[in-house]
């Protein structure tokens, strides 16, 4: 399981100012163990035609999961909205981080939800049987925010493409 190192590594490139997205893949050709948890992309694209999913996995309107469902979206004083992928301008915002169970029968009660920004985590809740919070903090230029969500032993289930901090049209690698 490379899942750490990958990780790290992708934020290493988000704050050198790289607009990267995560992706999940595998390339396993036997029967996954029962215990196994299986990494899916859940894209929010326009509709199901092959571009339109392939153009929102470019955007970075994405996230990886085991099976719970991610919501992380921010919203300005001035009222514009970001999602995942997109850019917010820097300023004060509000971060709505969410998760809810995916599929029948995940089990969310050892699960803690994650508010990470450039790297670092800044935020955790547990997740028991679903949530979703609101955040006040601030959009500096250069940050970014994503979420993580993990078990008790730090295992990784699940990971937001990031909401970058700036303006449109603004630089990036």
């Amino acid at each position: 399981n490379q899942n750490e190192g990958a990780l790290q590594m992708f934020y290493h490139w988000l704050n050198a100012g790289y607009r990267m997205v995560a992706t999940a893949g595998t390339d396993s050709h036997r029967p996954a163990p029962a215990n196994h948890r299986v990494a899916a992309n859940r894209v929010f694209a326009d509709d199901n035609a092959p571009e339109a999913i392939l153009a929102a996995l470019r955007r970075g309107r994405s996230y990886v999961t085991s099976g719970p469902d991610l919501t992380l979206r921010a919203a300005t004083v001035n009222g514009c909205t970001a999602e995942m992928g997109d850019v917010v301008a820097h300023g004060p915002v509000q971060l709505t981080c969410g998760c809810q169970g995916g599929k029948a029968g995940d089990d969310l009660t050892d699960l803690s939800l994650r508010l990470i920004r450039r790297g670092k985590e800044v935020q955790r809740w547990n997740v028991e049987q679903g949530l979703q919070i609101t955040v006040d903090t601030e959009a500096e230029p250069g940050s970014w925010f994503t979420l993580e969500l993990r078990d008790q032993t730090e295992g990784l289930h699940g990971v937001t493409n990031p909401v970058f901090s700036g303006e449109e049209g603004e630089p990036w690698h």
